[in-house]
């Protein structure tokens, strides 16, 4: 990375990692919480966006549940990463 980065570049970059990494994060943490619970979820499946909810939501409706507080923090939690890629990448690619 070249040392003439403006602070703005350098927030710009650690919030992309940080987005990033809350995405696969929670992702792991729901598909645990859901086998926990019984759901079988092939693991080649599982880090593809919306299957872990539509599992999810699945789930909710045959328990009772209301499936709309964690389908709405994983819908800011992806929409944070799509917005940080989509800032970050070109910001990249400018650099070369």
């Amino acid at each position: 990375m070249p040392n003439n980065l403006s602070p703005f570049a350098y927030a710009v970059f650690i919030w992309f990692a940080f987005a990033i990494f809350g995405e696969i994060v929670s992702s792991i943490w729901l598909s645990i919480w859901l086998r926990w619970r019984g759901v079988r979820l092939p693991a080649y499946l599982v880090g593809i966006p919306g299957y872990c909810e539509k599992r999810y939501s699945e789930w909710c409706i045959s328990n009772g549940h209301s499936s709309q507080r964690v389908l709405a923090v994983r819908a800011l939690i992806f929409g944070n990463a799509v917005l940080a890629a989509a800032i970050t990448v070109p910001m990249i690619l400018s650099l070369q």
